[in-house]
């Protein structure tokens, strides 16, 4: 500790109190999250209330859970069944897809919530 002053241990205390309170501060809400369910080119969303849906398209089906601001397949046509082996799903740009059914859903930020572009340059 010959290298580190007084001052030095405070910015280092200081700049990790400030990363773990901003981690508490921005961390997505589930009122500011909803689940897209994406099907034959065609996006339906929903809330991230306890619920259990079924998505059908020309290519076959899936069962949706949503329980606790997260989401999972739970069923499937599927032959081989992996979609339901990807697990929950719950912070914003995580998906769980059946390839066979051409089904997808995705935990998505609600408009205005951290949505859009942070800068335009041209």
């Amino acid at each position: 500790m010959k290298y580190l002053k007084p001052y030095d241990i405070l910015i280092i205390f200081i700049s990790l109190a400030g990363i773990i309170i901003s981690m508490f501060l921005f961390r997505p809400t589930p009122e500011n999250k909803i689940l897209a369910v994406y099907s034959d080119g065609k996006k339906q969303t929903y809330s991230l209330g306890n619920s259990q849906f079924v998505v059908k398209n020309n290519y076959g089906s899936v069962k949706i859970k949503v329980e606790d601001a997260r989401a999972r397949i739970i069923d499937s046509s599927c032959p081989d069944r992996w979609c339901i082996n990807m697990g929950w799903i719950k912070n914003p740009g995580e998906s769980a897809v059946c390839l066979p059914s051409r089904i997808m859903i995705v935990i998505e930020n609600k408009k205005g919530a951290g949505e859009g572009a942070d800068a335009v340059t041209k």
